[in-house]
């Protein structure tokens, strides 16, 4: 859609560490599944795994730009047929999500979302909320459309805001491309008894700057997603 964004993706599937500079400083790391060097705007994420001494993949990139060049060891094959396993999934694709949204007025929250009647609702919270459970709920409905059950894209686009569905499914397995205007965004609380209540910008910054995916580790991209979660909670 005219709204959307666009990413390009270069596989070289005969490649591995030697495409990371030996000038390249560390800038994050997981202690696990893979970290980000740097070397002036560009970046490198490295998954971590690593076989026969090669990591599974480095994507290359800069800082801005929709181009994204993958070196995958050739050791990334399926098992089975034998063919380049597809490594665009996750970790790579939220990680550069976080990248390219920072520049666009959009967040990646934690929380499932629904289409209700045209209208798209975020039901966010930490990992055990009850965001799969209320979203399949919803769903029973004949007017309620699922659009994600883990994690949505938040993005302003002229003065309007709209949530967008993701492939990182939860446990009710939803995860499509669609998209709603953004209506209203709940912060799902275990309780006792049932209810909504608006929350002040102080509570709602409590309740989203917990769910809101921000790579705290790169100072340039903090500031404009910090914008963008005033400009929602506004």
């Amino acid at each position: 859609p005219p709204a959307g964004i666009d990413v390009h993706f270069d596989f070289d599937v005969n490649a591995g560490s030697e495409t990371i500079p030996a000038d390249a400083s560390l800038v994050f790391d997981t202690g696990g599944a893979w970290r980000v060097l740097s070397r002036g705007r560009e970046r490198f994420l490295v998954h971590r795994l690593e076989v026969a001494g090669l990591p599974f993949w480095v994507a290359r990139f800069v800082l801005g730009s929709p181009d994204v060049n993958v070196s995958a060891s050739p050791h990334v094959r399926s098992a089975a047929s034998g063919q380049p396993v597809d490594p665009s999934t996750y970790p790579l694709d939220l990680v550069l999500l976080m990248y390219v949204l920072a520049e666009r007025q959009g967040v990646i929250l934690h929380g499932a979302g629904v289409d209700w009647d045209g209208k798209g609702i975020v039901l966010s919270g930490i990992s055990g909320s009850g965001k799969s459970t209320i979203a399949r709920l919803l769903m029973a409905d004949r007017g309620v459309h699922g659009l994600s059950d883990d994690r949505v894209v938040v993005r302003k686009i002229g003065e309007d805001w709209s949530v967008w569905g993701t492939p990182w499914l939860g446990t009710a397995g939803v995860g499509t491309s669609r998209r709603a205007p953004l209506s209203a965004v709940l912060f799902l609380n275990k309780a006792q008894k049932s209810g909504v209540r608006p929350l002040d910008k102080s509570e709602t910054l409590k309740r989203l700057l917990p769910v809101v995916s921000i790579p705290w580790y790169e100072q340039d991209l903090v500031r404009p997603l910090l914008d963008s979660c005033e400009q929602l909670m506004a």
